[in-house]
């Protein structure tokens, strides 16, 4: 960095530490991030070495670098909301604000200096979120993401997910996250401005969607002569599972089967014999208890009543 070469030329000619580091110079040095803070530290006592140059005050450099990022940090909080669509005219979302300090480009997210101007990348693309998602049946809120690769698209984490979860989240959308700590400010900043105001969706049916989904991805294991069930083509159409595959399931999503059967039986998603959760259904040659579930072309005029 240009100025970096001022202070180790300032060093060599043998300047005092006040000639050196003047408030401007200082506040310079407060605005890098700490990887660069460090490399400058390192190159500049190499320098004093080299130079053979005893600064005594050199010591109290630390101490006013950290008091001017207090002050830097302090009058960048105090820069104005910005809502999203301020800054990015296309995004779907009109009640999400900006935090201060920071900036939403085309090219990505980018923290500010004190006055507002674009001083570090963060993130390859836009991102913010946009809503809190209930999941009454786990008793777990759940934040949509929304980010622009090309085009916009979303994605959900869970309220309590630590940066990391939101980082990956992020680059399995397509962008890369630049910056990590700088980010985690960001998503601290992000749902301290917003999450009082966050829309909230409530997804009776999230279950549902995840059964649908792990149903889609075997299934080479549903047929008449299959292991987990088959699909009733009919008056009624259905998909049958055998229950000890359900429970599988709710095993795997971490919510008790009895309780994911009325969960699917409330919102009308699960067709069943009189005073009982399970349907007779001929299957392998023999009639069998099985839960017999709303199939997703059949379901979705229900689905949209439960909010999903």
């Amino acid at each position: 960095m240009d100025f970096f070469n001022d202070i180790f030329k300032f060093v060599a000619q043998g300047k005092e530490f006040a000639e050196v580091f003047t408030p401007e110079v200082v506040d310079k040095l407060a605005e890098l991030d700490e990887k660069d803070y460090d490399l400058f530290k390192v190159q500049l006592d190499a320098h004093l070495i080299l130079n053979q140059i005893e600064m005594e005050e050199i010591k109290n450099l630390d101490k006013l670098v950290r008091a001017a990022r207090a002050r830097l940090e302090e009058k960048r909080s105090k820069l104005p909301l910005a809502p999203v669509r301020e800054q990015l005219p296309d995004a779907p979302d009109e009640l999400v604000f900006v935090p201060p300090g920071w900036l939403l480009a085309p090219d990505g997210v980018y923290q500010t200096d004190a006055e507002g101007a674009p001083k570090r990348r963060v993130c390859t693309s836009p991102f913010y979120v946009s809503r809190k998602r209930l999941d009454p049946d786990r008793r777990k809120t759940y934040i949509t993401l929304t980010l622009k690769v090309k085009e916009w698209r979303t994605t959900m984490v869970p309220a309590s997910s630590p940066v990391r979860k939101v980082v990956a989240a992020v680059a399995e959308m397509g962008a890369l996250v630049l910056d990590d700590k700088a980010f985690s400010r960001y998503w601290g900043d992000l749902l301290k401005t917003n999450w009082d105001a966050l829309p909230v969706v409530e997804a009776d049916c999230a279950l549902y969607d995840e059964l649908m989904a792990f149903v889609a991805d075997n299934m080479d294991k549903i047929s008449e002569a299959g292991p987990w069930g088959k699909l009733v083509d009919g008056k009624d159409s259905y998909l049958a599972l055998k229950p000890e595959i359900v429970k599988k399931f709710a095993g795997s999503a971490g919510v008790d089967y009895e309780h994911l059967l009325l969960s699917l039986k409330k919102n009308g998603l699960l067709l069943s014999d009189a005073d009982s959760r399970l349907k007779t259904v001929w299957f392998g040659g023999r009639a069998r208890r099985m839960v017999a579930v709303m199939w997703d072309r059949q379901a979705s005029a229900q689905r949209s009543v439960c909010g999903a």
